[in-house]
């Protein structure tokens, strides 16, 4: 081989491990992913209620019992379904900032001419200190969330005490360790 050859093959070398070495440093740096904030994550549990409530309704169709709360948290909590739904509130150490709990307000289709609430999350406060809800709107057949400050969602759903009510279910992220660890604690 000459030696122009050789130095082509050094300087393709020498630009790769360039090449190599930026894009580590890239991935070091911005490879893991920025916190999300409070109300993003509120805002992604309740699209996963949205998208289990979508799915509940379409199975019962006109067929809801008479407590459809009870009967979609029996729904959702079954074992053979996602595991990160659970009636009980989370225990530490299995807590995570992503775990929320959830009441819900039903109907029995899902069907309504204008927007109507139908379930809304516990408190979700900010790093500024600032409350919010995630909120599950009805408008026809489709289902909104909504992130809404805690004083305006009193203005819309009225005085009734929040903090008394225990939550219909909850999302809890870190449920299926929990279980794991509980089974193996039994054995």
């Amino acid at each position: 081989m000459s030696k122009k050859g050789i130095e082509t093959i050094a300087l393709l070398l020498l630009v790769g491990i360039l090449i190599l070495a930026i894009a580590m440093w890239l991935m070091s740096a911005f490879g893991t992913s920025p916190e999300l904030s409070s109300r993003t994550l509120a805002a992604v549990n309740c699209h996963t209620v949205r998208s289990y409530l979508l799915k509940y309704y379409r199975e019962v169709g006109n067929d809801t019992p008479a407590d459809r709360v009870s009967d979609f948290v029996t729904y959702v909590t079954d074992a053979e379904k996602k595991l990160i739904f659970s009636r009980e509130p989370p225990i530490e150490p299995y807590t995570s900032r992503r775990d929320i709990g959830f009441y819900l307000l039903l109907p029995d289709k899902l069907e309504s001419v204008r927007p109507v609430p139908i379930g809304y999350t516990t408190p979700i406060t900010t790093k500024a200190g600032q409350i919010y809800r995630g909120i599950l709107f009805m408008r026809g057949q489709q289902i909104t969330t909504v992130i809404l400050q805690e004083k305006v969602w009193k203005n819309i759903i009225g005085n009734e005490d929040f903090e008394k009510k225990k939550p219909d279910l909850y999302i809890w992220r870190e449920r299926l360790n929990y279980l794991k660890d509980q089974s193996q604690k039994r054995k």
